[in-house]
């Protein structure tokens, strides 16, 4: 599947100088966000690697993805 994720302005240079690929680097957003896309197998390790972003990042597409990880939030949330 095909993943899109906007960071944060502040988290942009974390993102930014982990070597993702040899293709270009990711745009920054006219915001100053970075916007990834990269390609994925399965939904499990990076839904657990989103999460650990915190609310530096939200999921674009999939939906399917976007929604889990809403849902595990919300759910989390709950709990405090």
């Amino acid at each position: 599947m095909t993943v899109v994720l906007c960071f944060r302005p502040d988290q942009a240079p974390y993102v930014r100088e982990r070597e993702w690929h040899p293709t270009p680097a990711p745009p920054d957003l006219r915001d100053g966000r970075l916007e990834l896309t990269f390609h994925a197998g399965g939904t499990f390790e990076i839904t657990r690697w989103i999460l650990g972003w915190g609310d530096a990042v939200e999921v674009v597409r999939p939906a399917r993805l976007r929604r889990e990880v809403a849902a595990i939030l919300q759910s989390a949330a709950a709990q405090y």
